[in-house]
């Protein structure tokens, strides 16, 4: 087993792109942000053992960020801190210390990078959506799953200032707000009504419409509390009770044959 020490310089090596960005900012995090990468020493180590490690660090061997990679962590933080039109590539290749050519080598423009930080900053929720219960006919088990993908990601102050950047741009550029849509909601739509297809025996309205209710119930109140600020950011234990009263409540509407929880 490997010891400590191994596992802190693996985490100094993922750690470097947000030790320069600190510098950049100033030593200020941004958008309230609970930071990936920010928080790895703090994930390799719990009451002196290993605790569990992000993907890229169970490799055998040590791997250090891609150069796109590292490209895109400081590019998130600095739209976050600056805003689309407050960004400038050449600044942000200054101020990183990370050539103006290598970002254009990935990127073919700042509309490139900005669509590019979206695909990052969706990739675990994706992933979330991907490891839903894969028996559909369980219905429960899978609304409370989705339920739980959603919230968690509409709980992250991160996710709430990154969507806040994406519908001002999508004022400008429909094309972001498109682009956000397919790789983040609509992924999520798609899987209740494919979910609400499979049990449409089951109840009287149709799937697009049980969508629609599910999605409203899951996020909306939610939402709004956390950008008016009415509401702080939920703890594990709060988010699952109020998921599972969500889903209780929307299937003794819509599913009354369906059992709930007791």
């Amino acid at each position: 087993m490997r010891n400590v020490s191994s596992f802190v310089r693996i985490a100094d090596a993922v750690e470097a792109p947000r030790k320069r960005l600190f510098k950049i900012l100033g030593g200020k995090s941004v958008g309230g942000s609970s930071d990936r990468l920010g928080q790895t020493a703090a994930s390799v180590l719990h009451f002196g053992q290993a605790a569990p490690l992000p993907w890229c660090l169970l490799n055998s061997r040590v791997r250090k960020p891609s150069k796109e990679e590292e490209i895109l962590e400081i590019a998130s933080e600095y739209f976050l801190a600056h805003g689309f039109s407050g960004t400038s590539i050449s600044e942000m290749a200054r101020e990183s210390g990370i050539s103006k050519e290598s970002i254009y080598r990935y990127f073919e423009s700042k509309e490139a990078l900005f669509s590019a930080v979206i695909d990052q900053e969706m990739t675990s929720y994706q992933a979330s959506l991907e490891t839903t219960n894969p028996d559909l006919t369980d219905l429960r088990q899978t609304l409370l799953d989705v339920a739980a993908t959603i919230s968690t990601t509409l709980n992250s102050d991160r996710v709430l200032s990154l969507r806040r950047l994406i519908f001002h741009q999508a004022t400008i550029s429909s094309d972001v707000g498109l682009h956000y849509y397919e790789v983040g909601p609509l992924r999520a739509y798609s899987m209740l009504t494919e979910l609400f297809t499979i049990h449409e025996d089951e109840t009287e309205f149709e799937p697009e419409r049980l969508m629609q209710y599910f999605a409203a119930m899951v996020s909306h109140r939610l939402i709004l509390e956390r950008e008016c600020r009415v509401r702080r950011l939920l703890t594990k234990t709060q988010l699952k009770k109020l998921m599972e009263q969500t889903v209780d409540d929307f299937l003794k509407a819509f599913f009354p044959g369906v059992t709930q929880a007791k």
